[in-house]
């Protein structure tokens, strides 16, 4: 709720000692878990994307460092570490960060013809990252070097806030 985050026990009981709820910094819109027993959150209230440890302690953040392009909307993990997030503003991105740290880029992604509205990102196995484009309707699939491998048209991605992807 709101900048709340809330953690359950393994049998599914409420924590409530050690800081937990844990109110965080901004107003996130995407939650992914890391291996490590933390978090990543994607935000739009401060316009960043942060990586939290299992206690919720805010390690890492950056905003988007593209003009006019703020809002995190959507956030994932791969199971290599690497950390995927829409950027969502002016000139819509897909980046890719090398790991928890986010102090360097895989690659990135803008291309205003095909990702008009970027609102949820998920890893494949083989590496490539799935974006959902609110604007066109459809799943773009970006290999591991940012080049655009494929366009998946869909009429059913119209405002999805998330994307899981079943291997």
């Amino acid at each position: 709720e709101g900048t709340t985050v809330e953690r359950f026990s393994s049998t599914g009981t409420r924590i409530t000692s050690g800081g937990w709820p844990k109110t965080l910094q901004t107003l996130g819109t995407t939650l992914a878990p890391t291996s490590t027993g933390g978090f990543i959150e994607c935000s739009t209230t401060s316009d960043i994307v942060g990586t939290y440890d299992s206690s919720g302690t805010l390690l890492y953040s950056t905003p988007s460092g593209i003009g006019a392009t703020t809002d995190g909307l959507g956030c994932s993990v791969s199971t290599d570490g690497r950390i995927g997030v829409a950027w969502n503003g002016t000139t819509d991105t897909i980046a890719v960060y090398t790991d928890s740290t986010l102090a360097t880029t895989s690659f990135t992604y803008s291309n205003t013809g095909s990702l008009g509205n970027p609102t949820a990102v998920a890893f494949r196995a083989n590496g490539n990252i799935l974006a959902i484009d609110g604007t066109n309707n459809n799943i773009l699939e970006i290999d591991t070097s940012g080049t655009l491998g494929r366009t998946i048209p869909t009429r059913s991605v119209s405002g999805a806030a998330g994307m899981i992807v079943l291997q």
